[in-house]
């Protein structure tokens, strides 16, 4: 049964609880099963949302879950092979002072940001953009950076991550933003799940017991990061006041190209030397994500 299914089917048997295959917890034949006690599937009303504040506390057949309902979204949505990039920038909601209570940021009021986001198919398999993401120079896939963009691991996860030996990857980038309008020394945190997107719905495991993948493997990254604190010019007429990522890297169909789906949602407080409105500055953010899909693209055609 699809995400959206079993949304559907949760929501005509009137509870808050989405139920399993079917709309039971267990088969006609079995009556031992009916006091059985079973997960609950995420409570989300947008899936990016709950993806980024959830990315530490979740169980992996939690973010599984929304993973595949925000999958099934673009799939259904987006227009992949339009070259105007809002046919490829679904809608995405503010993140709330609540969502990010867990994170060191800046003292910012999260809903100034601007948020912007978009998809984009990619050529490449998940496994390489996973390769792209332990490089310790980042510039070959960030145009924004040329000059300097410096990765470095921490716990060692860099060294088991990438054969899926360890789940998750921490990351702290150094780096300088360059463009027509300013030059900016930031610094940028990053985590890194793997997420099987073969797992089942939680409503579908009892309490006590680990869910089990079902059918062909499907191996998606998810990747979160944000802005410790303000960053600005050396005269401070331009900043970002505060910035939140959501990455998303899901195992395509491997027809026309299509190797990866590849997501990307941000959450961006700016302020310019020079007056724009806030439609120029999303459209000016999903042309620099774009700008860094298709320079990514370049990097992992030459990277070993």
């Amino acid at each position: 049964m699809s995400t959206l299914s079993e949304l559907r089917c949760s929501y005509l048997a009137g509870v808050l609880l989405i139920c399993g295959a079917g709309c039971g917890v267990a088969g006609d034949d079995d009556d031992s099963a009916a006091t059985t006690s079973y997960n609950a599937n995420p409570n989300f009303e947008h899936p990016a949302t709950w993806l980024y504040s959830h990315f530490e506390t979740a169980e992996e057949a939690e973010l599984a879950f929304v993973l595949r309902a925000l999958e099934e979204d673009l799939l259904s949505s987006v227009n992949f092979d339009s070259d105007e990039l809002i046919e490829r920038s679904p809608s995405l909601a503010p993140l709330t002072e609540t969502e990010l209570a867990e994170l060191k940021r800046p003292a910012a009021d999260p809903t100034a940001c601007q948020a912007v986001s978009l998809a984009s198919h990619s050529v490449h398999p998940v496994s390489r953009h996973a390769l792209a993401a332990l490089q310790s120079d980042q510039t070959g896939g960030d145009p924004s950076t040329p000059e300097r963009h410096q990765r470095s691991f921490d716990d060692n996860s860099e060294q088991c991550w990438g054969s899926q030996d360890c789940q998750n990857l921490i990351a702290s980038d150094e780096m300088t933003r360059v463009n027509p309008l300013f030059t900016i020394e930031l610094t940028e945190e990053l985590r890194y799940r793997w997420v099987e997107l073969s797992l089942p719905a939680p409503s579908t495991t009892p309490l006590g017991q680990q869910p089990q993948a079902k059918g062909e493997p499907r191996t998606a990254i998810l990747m979160r990061s944000w802005l410790p604190e303000r960053a600005a010019n050396t005269d401070n007429t331009a900043a970002f006041e505060q910035g939140y990522t959501l990455g998303a890297w899901f195992p395509g169909s491997n027809a026309e190209g299509h190797s990866t789906l590849r997501y990307t949602a941000s959450w961006t407080q700016t302020v310019l030397p020079v007056p724009l409105d806030d439609s120029t500055i999303r459209q000016l953010t999903r042309g620099a994500i774009n700008d860094a899909y298709q320079a990514q693209e370049e990097w992992l055609n030459t990277m070993p």
